[in-house]
């Protein structure tokens, strides 16, 4: 399981919530989709255009090595919404992400499953703290990317919680 603290600005807890939480094993499908995320760089998609997809994946794996723990970390993500902290998970089921609810009297695990957003890509994470979801008044914003022929739309979701 995992414990999530609440301190005020002295620095006082105020809050300690449990959860229970099921490891989520690391597979060779997850490695391989990090992997993949990879090769989106925009140095190694010109590599790719050059030398071709196989080489420069073969020079990667020679260069350097990739190493994943066993077991992905219980906590994605987590934010608030000034009454509540929303924790998100690793888990998905029906392609949707899971979240648990921590609500303001300190109970703990309402699971929510919500829509998947965009993805952020691996060079905009290594720049910091990037989502492309929000929550606010009980509403679950998200944002999708609808690809068409050669036309990105970007279109923002709401889901009521």
């Amino acid at each position: 399981g995992f414990i999530v603290s609440v301190f005020d600005k002295e620095g006082n807890k105020i809050k300690e919530y449990k959860q229970e939480y099921k490891k989520i094993e690391v597979t060779s499908a997850h490695k391989e989709e990090a992997f993949n995320d990879l090769l989106e760089i925009p140095y190694l998609l010109r590599q790719i255009k050059q030398k071709g997809r196989n080489a420069v994946i073969a020079d990667m794996k020679k260069r350097s090595k990739l190493e994943f723990p066993d077991y992905f970390p219980p906590i994605s993500y987590m934010l608030s919404d000034g009454n509540n902290i929303y924790v998100q998970t690793p888990l998905k089921k029906n392609s949707k992400d899971q979240f648990l609810l921590l609500d303001s009297t300190g109970k703990t695990g309402k699971e929510l499953y919500l829509p998947t957003a965009k993805k952020v890509e691996f060079l905009v994470q290594m720049q910091g703290d990037k989502k492309y979801f929000h929550i606010h008044n009980n509403k679950y914003y998200y944002l999708k990317l609808e690809e068409q022929d050669e036309e990105e739309e970007w279109q923002v979701h709401l889901e009521n919680l």
